[in-house]
């Protein structure tokens, strides 16, 4: 278990250089993506239920549809962009430019993957199956300020850090119920109900310590306690309402993740970790034949008892004006909680999503707000017949691709059937 959560830190600290995500699963779906993930007011059949199961009532006839594959996979920092790669790339590091990026708050991480293994949709039911794994990541900016040395005199801290990171599968059953009300030419209400399948979770609960060195002694320590487990079981509950105005008007609204849990139970761990620099005096540092002889050092793995680690909720509001040849659609997305990703501050997104080609359906949008800042989405399909293949991608943190600070890349299959 050790190994297990060393490779996991490792990897965040890895995605950090390269790189929100987008929300869960949600970020395996190439046409959201590629319209800034304003969908609500359009995802509909086996795709209603991770946007609005409201939605699987917006049609009349018993309509069917299935997802063969769709895949995406999400990364974002909140200080390195694409510029300084392209810049550092094989040359020296200015390291006082990369400290500079990161800001006072420290640096943040995020990493979202996710796929849908099969979804059907009949009428106003659906079914799903998709596998889901964010990690979220916050590093005090003292930790990399040492990559520069320790400046003597000054006092490094490392509290405030934090982490999580899950894999789960999540099985969704939804249903919609259409609802008679004089007001609009169609309105439903819809609901899903996931089992969610943990099968690997961690959690840095605690990290505190400092660093100082002064003109003839390094003093140091730094203690934590992380958490882990090998799988566990959930449930989950998602609420939505759509209502179609007219011919060119569609709104909703839903809630995602409402009274979830996830009880981690399978080979659950707590690893205690510490270690301590104390009155090392730099006039006998060679007396030390080892470096690991200059800390005292100790770490305990426990079994201990199940643990709760849930996802964070939100809240998307959205609408959409249809034409002949073109949509432009636009949702408002409020999380009620920090974590992997998703974030309390508000996002709003809008796409267009025009056809030159009755075949060839032309996307883009942007989002401004959330982790990211700013997402710039464009996003492309291919339909022959009953069948859809999309793709796409984002830019995120900077209107300029090349000072970008993550990307997304999307792909999926759809077969649609009357």
């Amino acid at each position: 278990m050790k190994t297990q959560l060393f490779l996991f830190l490792i990897l965040t600290a890895f995605f950090c250089y390269n790189t929100e995500t987008d929300s869960a699963v949600n970020v395996s779906n190439p046409r959201a993506i590629g319209l800034g993930g304003a969908y609500i007011g359009l995802a509909e059949g086996a795709e209603a239920p991770h946007w609005n199961p409201a939605n699987l009532a917006l049609r009349d006839e018993r309509f069917f549809s299935m997802n063969f594959l769709s895949l995406g996979m999400g990364f974002h920092n909140n200080s390195f962009s694409k510029h300084q790669y392209d810049i550092y790339n094989g040359q020296k590091l200015d390291l006082d430019d990369i400290i500079n990026s990161i800001p006072d708050g420290g640096l943040n991480v995020d990493m979202t993957g996710a796929v849908e293994i099969l979804g059907i949709g009949f009428g106003n039911y659906a079914f799903t199956i998709s596998g889901v794994a964010p990690a979220w990541a916050k590093i005090n900016k003292d930790i990399p300020r040492l990559i520069k040395g320790n400046e003597i005199g000054r006092k490094y801290n490392f509290g405030g850090s934090d982490g999580r990171g899950l894999a789960y599968i999540s099985y969704a059953f939804s249903g919609a119920l259409p609802i008679e009300i004089d007001w609009f030419k169609r309105f439903a209400v819809g609901a899903n109900l996931k089992y969610l399948q943990g099968l690997f979770g961690a959690e840095l609960v605690k990290l505190n310590g400092d660093l100082l060195t002064n003109d003839a002694a390094i003093i140091g320590n730094i203690n934590g306690t992380a958490r882990m487990a090998q799988g566990g079981n959930g449930i989950s509950f998602d609420l939505g309402a759509m209502a179609i105005v007219n011919e060119q008007w569609t709104v909703g609204l839903s809630f995602t993740d409402l009274l979830n849990t996830i009880s981690w139970s399978n080979k659950p761990e707590e690893i205690q970790f510490s270690a301590l620099i104390d009155s090392i005096n730099l006039d006998r540092w060679t007396e030390y034949e080892e470096i690991d002889s200059l800390f005292k050092r100790q770490d305990t793995t426990l079994t201990t008892g199940s643990f709760s680690m849930g996802l964070p909720q939100q809240m998307r509001i959205g609408a959409v004006y249809r034409a002949e040849k073109f949509f432009v659609t636009m949702d408002y997305i409020q999380g009620f909680r920090n974590g992997p990703g998703a974030t309390t501050m508000p996002q709003i997104a809008g796409g267009i999503e025009y056809k030159p080609l009755f075949w060839l359906p032309l996307r883009a949008g942007l989002a401004l707000g959330g982790k990211e800042q700013v997402i710039i989405a464009l996003g492309l399909g291919f339909h022959a017949g009953r069948v859809r293949i999309d793709l796409a991608a984002t830019s995120q943190g900077s209107i300029l691709p090349a000072n970008r600070q993550g990307s997304t890349l999307a792909f999926g299959v759809r077969l649609l059937q009357f």
